[in-house]
C-alpha cells in the first residue's frame, strides 16, 4: 500500500513513517483484517498459497461460490492471464495515471516482485516489532511467521 501510495504522499514518507500514521485512508491492514474476517461467507487465500498451487486455490474459490461450471482450460487460461509477468507488464503498457512528473518520479511500481514475504526485506527490526505489536494477532492467526526474518543488510538494500 506505502508503494501505490507513495505518488501521494509528501517526498519525506518513507516507508517507516507511513506505517505509524494515525490517519491512513482508508485504513491500516489489521483494521481492515478485523473488519470483515469473522463475517460469515468469508473466504480467506493467503497469496503464499496462491503462489504455491494456483489451481486449487481458484478451485476453492470457485467452489465457495458455487461456480463449478469452468474446465480445466479456462482456468489454466485465466491462471495464465492474471500472472504476475501479465500483470506487471499491463502496468508498464497502461499505466498508472500521474498528476505530475513529480508524482511520476516519486512512485513505485505496484507490481514489484511477487515473491511471498518480499516485504520484510524493507522494514527494519523496529518497523518489524511495531507492525508485530498492532497486527501480530492476525499474522498469527493466518500463520504468518513475527519473527523478524534474518537477513542482512546487503539483502534488504537489495530489495528494496
Amino acid at each position: 500500500y506505502y508503494h501505490y501510495m507513495r505518488k501521494r504522499l509528501p517526498d519525506d514518507t518513507d516507508i517507516s513513517s507511513f506505517m505509524r500514521m494515525s490517519d491512513l485512508h482508508p485504513c491500516h491492514w489489521h483494521t481492515h483484517v478485523a473488519g470483515w474476517v469473522d463475517q460469515p461467507n468469508v473466504l480467506v487465500i493467503l497469496y503464499e498459497d496462491m503462489l504455491a498451487d494456483t489451481t486449487a486455490q481458484v478451485r476453492r474459490f470457485l467452489d465457495f461460490w458455487g461456480a463449478r461450471r469452468f474446465s480445466d482450460t479456462q482456468i489454466a487460461d485465466a491462471i495464465q492471464r492474471s500472472s504476475f509477468s501479465n500483470m506487471k507488464k499491463l502496468e508498464q503498457t497502461n499505466g498508472r495515471p500521474f498528476a505530475s512528473d513529480q508524482q511520476r518520479k516519486q512512485s513505485t511500481p505496484f507490481m514489484r516482485s511477487g515473491k511471498a514475504g518480499a516485504w520484510t526485506s524493507q522494514i527494519s527490526p523496529d518497523d518489524h516489532d511495531y507492525l508485530v505489536s498492532r497486527m501480530g494477532h492476525y499474522m498469527e492467526r493466518f500463520d504468518y511467521d513475527t519473527q523478524y526474518p534474518q537477513t542482512t543488510q546487503a539483502q534488504a538494500s537489495t530489495a528494496a
